[in-house]
């Protein structure tokens, strides 16, 4: 049994009990701060902290919601496989993190967090076991948002990666040394410069990489700067520029220039030096070669005949050659002391141009000077400078001045004296020449013509000098340009004639000597000409003459000879109509003989016609003139001349109403009739159309002036249009002249449309001929009214003709007289009138004309537009414009080609002056 304690026993251990228990509660008061401590810490760390346990969320902290997006409530309780991108990227970091715990006891690794909104970032994970020896009890984690991190990591790469290949592919050197003058880095371009590899380089000393004197150089300038560092008001940011010569790997030199500063720590203290090295080796062989060009020319500048000369920005002589005292007696130094000694030895007439000349000089912006002007020696001689001056500029393309040069040409000038002498002899002998004459250098350009030349040829002496004969069609079509060149090349006398257009379109014949001469040592070709037309025409029309002489001979024959058969045959052609007549009578309408007893008596017809014909070339066919109405003669024709022309060309009749009467002899108007609708077949290839159209026309004093041979009066008009192939202006002149044809010998004898003009000649009538390649033929005929007094027109009717209410016309015709005499009736009826000859310049003339153009009044068929298109472009501009088309074509034959239709205002060539303002006013009025 145990002894009770003792009351001092019972006091000491109740003393060690309330010791005990304040210890308790003091540690309890401890633990509970500590607590409270570690719940703040955890609230408010700038970082995610969590507690997972078997992987499931037990506690987060603020940080934690802020870098997953998430609130505390979505996330305790929940697997952490929700906050990552894949199932992957979570097995790997419960993998990586247990293996570096088991290993380190604690985990780290960097994984990405898919945010609540999608957003991915990058994480750093830390992971450490609450209790190491039991894992089930969960993992305290810390988590850190590095997304920014790792973009500046990703940046500072890429230019890392972007330095780097800036230095791997520079020309240039870059490199590095410390402060003991030790080599440290070399960029591979060092291969480029000295031949060695970077790694190379640098195991060689400063010593060895530099020649003696550019490594003194070198160190002399680092130690300096090494003096100078951290003294007061020395930039830390200095640099130094030196040239050095540098020793390459096989032992030659090259110079670069070296840029150098010093390498700096983040406190600003200098820890070595860098630099950049530019091979200049290229540029001081230049500058050597330069210095090597100045002192040559400095030797030829004191050597040459010239007088050579500089002068600085202010005007002022920097340097005169030797050579001045030959030319002009005074020394050099006569000129550097006293700048104005030139101007004082110039002839006093020339003073002035010289001194504004040295004033202009000096304008850094003047180009080349040069003048010629004549000085008194210092003997008191004549001498004769050409002065040439230039700017000049330094290697910084800055202007340094102007040199030039003085050159004695006394000697020139007296043989260009005695030369212009010699020269204005030769062109007084060739301006009063009667031949024409012209010169040609090499090159093909005219230098000098004469009067003569110039009124042979018809243009100005300014044209012809404007001349370049390899530029000429007319010296090409004719064959005097390879005649030129043969002249030229062989050196050889040439005789040529050609045949040549004037400017005003006339043809002329010119006889031509091409003589090959030297002018100033330089090959040149004197042409002298003669106009040989009248001679050359006479040739020609003797010839044609001769020709006419034949025909008419032959003529004669045949009309001889149809007149003593003509009796004969024409009783021969009489019975076989008489008998196919009457057997006609006795024959059935409806059967074949019928038919064809009517083509012999077609045929018989035919045959009387050509008889006729025939007699009338030989001036033996009696003409017996009767009262006739036209449209009856050309409607019994027209069964006739459908079989003549052939069914493939479609025939139209347009007769005119209420048809005046003429006189003539009516087997004359089937002659008219037959031979031009034969005619018009012969220019149409494959189908075609020919129309035949009549009706009463007046001719005024103002059509017939400016159609010589036409009188005034009242006419019975007879056309005949096809829209065949159409002719020329050259064959337009001469379709009416006897035995002229375009057909082939076997088709045609040229006296078709002759036999029509006689006719028409014959009954005091006139025809015009209207044509145009590709477009067609219109033959208008005007035969006189037949009447007790044939009404003649000798001005203006009496009924009222409309006039203007102030409007502009614009007329465009080709036609030269035709635009006159419109403009001149337009300007009578008060109307304002713009013309022009070209359509392609008309839009210039509407662009020019400030007012309202109100009519355009213009020919159909014209040179590269006709006048429909022309229409169309105006209206363009002006949709207000109205039109009248005119045309010595009628308008069947232009709705034919489309040209025109039938909405479109027409008048027909040639209209009198009442039809023009009636129409006029009626488009205008509409």
């Amino acid at each position: 049994m145990a002894e009770k304690p003792t009351y001092e026993e019972l006091e000491k251990k109740i003393q060690e009990l309330d010791r005990a228990e304040s210890e308790h509660n003091q540690m309890e008061d401890t633990l509970k701060n500590s607590e409270a401590e570690i719940k703040s810490i955890f609230r408010a760390a700038p970082i995610g902290i969590g507690v997972v346990c078997d992987r499931t969320f037990q506690q987060v902290n603020n940080r934690f919601c802020e870098i997953t997006g998430y609130s505390r409530a979505e996330l305790i309780g929940q697997n952490s496989k929700m906050i990552y991108p894949s199932d992957e990227e979570y097995e790997y970091v419960g993998s990586e993190k247990y293996r570096m715990i088991k290993e380190k006891r604690t985990g780290t690794v960097e994984t990405h967090f898919r945010r609540k909104n999608g957003e991915i970032i990058n994480v750093l994970l830390s992971s450490t076991p609450i209790d190491l020896t039991d894992l089930s009890t969960g993992v305290l984690f810390t988590a850190l948002d590095i997304t920014e991190r790792k973009k500046t990591e990703k940046a500072l790469k890429k230019n890392e990666s972007r330095y780097r290949l800036l230095t791997d592919n520079l020309n240039d050197v870059i490199w590095t040394m410390d402060m003991e003058q030790h080599l440290t880095y070399f960029s591979p371009s060092i291969q480029k410069l000295c031949g060695y590899t970077p790694e190379e380089a640098l195991q060689i000393p400063l010593e060895n990489v530099l020649t003696p004197e550019s490594c003194e150089k070198a160190v002399q300038v680092m130690m300096e700067e090494i003096e100078r560092e951290g003294k007061p008001g020395v930039s830390q940011d200095r640099y130094r520029i030196l040239e050095l010569e540098h020793i390459r790997k096989d032992g030659s030199t090259v110079w670069a220039e070296v840029t150098t500063s010093f390498l700096r720590n983040e406190d600003g203290l200098a820890t070595g030096f860098i630099g950049i090295s530019h091979d200049i080796t290229e540029r001081m062989k230049v500058e050597v070669a330069l210095r090597e060009s100045e002192r040559k020319f400095r030797l030829l500048a004191d050597h040459t005949l010239d007088w050579e000369y500089w002068i600085d920005l202010d005007g002022n002589y920097v340097y005169i050659s030797p050579s001045c005292e030959r030319v002009t007696g005074y020394k050099p130094e006569e000129f550097i002391s006293n700048q104005e000694l030139l101007l004082k030895i110039v002839k006093p007439a020339y003073t002035k141009n010289v001194q504004n000349h040295y004033s202009d000089e000096n304008y850094k912006d003047t180009p080349v000077f040069s003048m010629e002007f004549p000085i008194i020696a210092k003997s008191g001689k004549e001498v004769w400078l050409e002065h040439n001056c230039s700017p000049i500029f330094d290697d910084k393309e800055n202007y340094a001045g102007r040199r030039g040069n003085n050159r004695d040409i006394t000697d020139r000038k007296r043989a260009e004296d005695a030369l212009r002498s010699i020269s204005q002899l030769n062109e007084s002998i060739i301006a009063s020449s009667p031949i024409g004459i012209t010169i040609y250098n090499s090159n093909g350009n005219c230098i000098t013509a004469n009067n003569a030349a110039a009124k042979i040829i018809g243009a100005t002496k300014e044209k012809i000098l404007q001349q370049n004969y390899n530029q000429l069609d007319s010296w090409k079509k004719s064959g005097l340009y390879d005649v030129a060149l043969h002249s030229v090349h062989e050196k050889e006398k040439k005789h040529h004639e050609i045949k040549v257009k004037t400017t005003f379109g006339k043809d002329l014949f010119l006889d031509i000597h091409l003589v090959p001469i030297i002018i100033k040592n330089e090959p040149h070709l004197l042409i002298m000409f003669e106009n040989i037309t009248e001679r050359k025409q006479a040739q020609i029309d003797k010839a044609r003459l001769e020709e006419q002489y034949h025909q008419a001979q032959k003529m004669e024959s045949v009309g001889r000879l149809a007149g003593g058969v003509a009796h004969d045959f024409n009783n021969a052609l009489s019975v076989i109509t008489g008998f196919t007549e009457m057997a006609l009578g006795e024959t059935d309408p409806a059967g074949q003989l019928h038919d064809d007893l009517n083509e012999i008596s077609m045929a018989a017809k035919r045959a009387a016609d050509i008889t006729r014909q025939l007699m009338a070339f030989a001036r033996k066919q009696k003409i017996t003139p009767q009262v006739l109405n036209l449209n009856d003669n050309v409607k019994n024709t027209l069964k006739m001349m459908r079989r003549l022309i052939g069914e493939n060309i479609d025939l139209a009749w347009l007769p005119g109403a209420n048809l005046w009467s003429v006189k003539t002899d009516p087997t004359q108007i089937d002659q008219i009739l037959a031979n031009l609708c034969v005619n018009a077949r012969d220019a149409i290839e494959g189908v075609g159309k020919i129309t035949i159209e009549s009706e009463n026309t007046s001719l005024t004093e103002d059509y017939c002036d400016t159609h010589p041979g036409f009188v005034p009066g009242e006419f019975v008009l007879l056309s005949v249009s096809d829209n065949g192939c159409g002719m020329n202006r050259e064959i337009l002149d001469n379709i009416f002249e006897p035995f002229y044809t375009t057909k082939d010998v076997d088709k045609g004898t040229g006296l078709g449309l002759a036999t029509v003009y006689g006719i028409v000649k014959q009954n005091k009538g006139f025809i015009n001929a209207y044509s145009e390649p590709d477009v067609g033929t219109t033959i208008k005929i005007y035969l006189s009214r037949h009447e007790t007094e044939t009404a003649k027109i000798h001005g203006e009717s009496k009924e009222k003709i409309p006039t203007s209410k102030g409007e502009t016309i614009l007329v465009v015709e080709d036609d030269p007289a035709i635009l006159k005499i419109i403009q001149k009736i337009l300007k009578r009826l008060d109307y304002t009138v713009l013309t022009s000859i070209a359509p392609e310049k008309t839009m210039e003339i509407v662009k020019e004309h400030t007012g309202k153009i109100h009519l355009l009044i213009t020919d159909v068929i014209m040179p590269k537009m006709n006048g429909r298109d022309l229409a169309e472009l105006l209206q363009s501009i002006n949709p207000d414009l109205k039109c009248v088309f005119m045309s010595g074509y009628t308008a069947d034959v232009l709705d034919s080609h489309e040209i025109l239709d039938k909405k479109m205002n027409f008048i027909q060539k040639p209209f009198s002056r009442k039809e023009l303002a009636e129409i006029i006013r009626k488009v205008l009025d509409e």
